[in-house]
C-alpha cells in the first residue's frame, strides 16, 4: 500500500560540517569574539612585565597558559559552556579518536609530498626545518611550549573562538579565514601553517570536537621538531 503523498515527510541530509553548530548557541557571539582578540592582543603587550630573568620560553609557556584561563574566564562570564569552544566534554573521546586518524592522515600527506620533492632533488626538511635551542634546558622547553602549551592556547583561540563563531556564516568562510588567520599570524615562511591551519580546521568542522585539531596540531609541532633536531645532528 502506498502511503498518503501528503504526509511524506522529505528529511534533508544533515552537513556534515555543520552539525554540531546547529543553534547560536553552540558558538561564541560576535562581542565574545572581540574581546577574546582584545585579551588576546593585550597579554602580548603587557608581555614585558614577567621577570626577565627568567628563559624566554618560560614566559611564553606561562603567557600561554595565562591566555587560555583568560578565554575560559570570558566564557564562563558571558555564560557560555565549554562546548560552545568545542570542549563538550561527551565528543573527547570522539574528538582523541578523529585527532590520531588526522595524524596518520598528514604523516601520509607529508611522507607523499616529502618524497615526491625529494625525488625532483629538492630537499623537503629545509621547507619545515625549525631552529631548536642548542641547550638542554631550552630544547626540552621548546617542547613542552611548542610542542603541547602553544598548539591548545592556539587551537582555543583560532578554531574555538574564531572558526565558532564564523561557523555561522557557512563551514567555508569559517575554515578560509580562521586558517588566513593563523597562518598570517606567524614569522616566517607560512606553508606549514597554511597546510596546517587547513587541517586544524577540517578536523574541527568535521569531528566538533577542538581535541581533534589540538591533537593533530601537537603532533605535527612534535614530528616538526624532532625531525629538525634529528636534521641538526646529520641523521638524515
Amino acid at each position: 500500500m502506498n502511503p498518503d503523498p501528503e504526509i511524506i515527510v522529505i528529511r534533508k541530509k544533515k552537513d556534515p560540517m555543520t552539525r554540531h553548530f546547529a543553534s547560536p548557541a553552540s558558538y561564541p557571539d560576535l562581542f565574545t569574539l572581540l574581546v577574546a582578540s582584545a585579551l588576546i592582543l593585550g597579554f602580548e603587550v603587557t608581555a614585558g612585565i614577567l621577570p626577565e630573568s627568567w628563559p624566554f620560553l618560560a614566559r611564553l609557556g606561562l603567557l600561554r597558559l595565562i591566555q587560555c584561563a583568560a578565554l575560559f574566564g570570558l566564557l564562563r562570564a558571558r555564560g557560555f559552556s565549554l562546548s560552545a569552544a568545542g570542549l563538550d566534554p561527551r565528543r573527547h573521546g570522539a574528538g582523541l579518536k578523529a585527532g590520531l586518524t588526522g595524524c596518520a592522515l598528514m604523516a601520509l600527506f607529508a611522507f607523499a609530498a616529502g618524497s615526491a620533492l625529494w625525488l625532483w632533488g629538492m630537499d623537503p626538511l629545509r621547507m619545515i626545518r625549525v631552529t631548536l635551542p642548542a641547550d638542554p634546558l631550552n630544547l626540552t622547553l621548546f617542547f613542552v611550549v611548542g610542542g603541547l602549551i602553544a598548539p591548545v592556547a592556539e587551537e582555543l583561540f583560532f578554531r574555538g573562538f574564531l572558526f565558532g563563531y564564523l561557523k555561522q556564516f557557512g563551514w567555508i568562510p569559517a575554515l578560509c579565514i580562521s586558517t588566513a588567520a593563523f597562518a598570517l599570524v606567524h614569522p616566517g615562511v607560512h606553508i606549514p601553517q597554511w597546510i596546517g591551519g587547513f587541517a586544524f580546521g577540517l578536523a574541527y568542522g568535521l569531528s566538533g570536537s577542538l581535541v581533534a585539531p589540538m591533537v593533530i596540531h601537537a603532533c605535527g609541532n612534535i614530528v616538526l621538531f624532532t625531525l629538525s633536531m634529528l636534521a641538526r645532528h646529520s641523521f638524515f
